[in-house]
């Protein structure tokens, strides 16, 4: 603490093109406490084809379901889930979107998952670098399939315009937890159809009603069935699986809360 009083009062949290004299740039730190005070999005690839899945906070119970989403298509094949400041969000959304149709436009044919996420990675990183920007106050995830290698594809989009390719991955304020269930369930074994009710229970899982605001799940994939195509989860599907994802986790729960009543007993 006393380490980053002395570097706000050196001026060294003023802008994005500072590092301090600890090699940190403090404005990216500020912008990833957006993201870990999100809800969590996670982003499987599965046996055949590849999924997002978010934990959607209604801020209001008087918010219509449907309005503002997170999960976006932004190309006949490619789809974008954020998780941060919403606005900050919806416009990485939009420049994905530019991304696709200036490819399109340029080399007549659809822009492969990676290339997308390489170039929106790019612009990501010029808004850490001057000082007139501020970076955007949220992660995205990339997801589709990948003509030329005949393959889905997931992608993580980073602030600070990092971009890695992972198997399964999350981002939000239950990133950690939601990774660890991931990597215990094997879903690249499984079918999207399959994961699907497996991440709503980690959605579910991680979710703290306590301390959060309800949630709706939102989720959409790029699977064989749809030949490659991203499209939102149809809602009755959709319904079905948020449904066992609930009663799985709340099961759990009930699971985990008996034993720590029967330890505390004999203890």
């Amino acid at each position: 603490r006393l380490a980053r009083a002395a570097a706000m009062a050196a001026g060294y949290d003023y802008a994005t093109n500072v590092i301090s004299s600890e090699g940190k740039v403090y404005q990216l730190e500020y912008a990833a406490k957006a993201v870990e005070s999100s809800g969590t999005t996670v982003g499987v690839q599965c046996k055949d084809g590849v999924i997002l899945a978010s934990e959607k906070l209604m801020m209001s119970k008087m918010l219509v379901d449907s309005t503002c989403k997170v999960v976006h298509k932004v190309d006949d094949q490619i789809g974008v889930a954020y998780s941060g400041i919403g606005p900050d969000g919806k416009s990485i959304v939009g420049l994905a979107q530019n991304i696709a149709h200036k490819y399109k436009q340029n080399y007549g044919e659809r822009i492969a998952p990676g290339v997308l996420a390489q170039q929106l990675g790019d612009i990501l990183y010029a808004y850490t670098s001057y000082a007139a920007y501020r970076p955007f106050g949220a992660h995205a995830l990339v997801c589709g399939y990948d003509e030329d290698h005949k393959e889905s594809q997931l992608y993580l989009c980073e602030l600070d315009g990092t971009v890695t390719r992972y198997w399964g991955t999350a981002v939000g304020k239950g990133a950690r937890s939601a990774r660890t269930e991931i990597q215990k369930l094997k879903l690249t074994e499984k079918t999207c159809a399959e994961a699907l009710p497996l991440l709503a229970k980690i959605l579910h899982t991680v979710h703290d009603p306590s301390k959060d605001k309800p949630f709706v799940l939102e989720a959409g994939w790029a699977t064989d069935a749809t030949k490659g195509t991203f499209s939102r989860v149809p809602k009755d599907v959709l319904a079905a699986a948020d449904a066992e994802g609930k009663a799985a986790s709340e099961a759990d729960g009930a699971a985990h809360g008996g034993a720590a009543a029967a330890a505390a007993g004999d203890a």
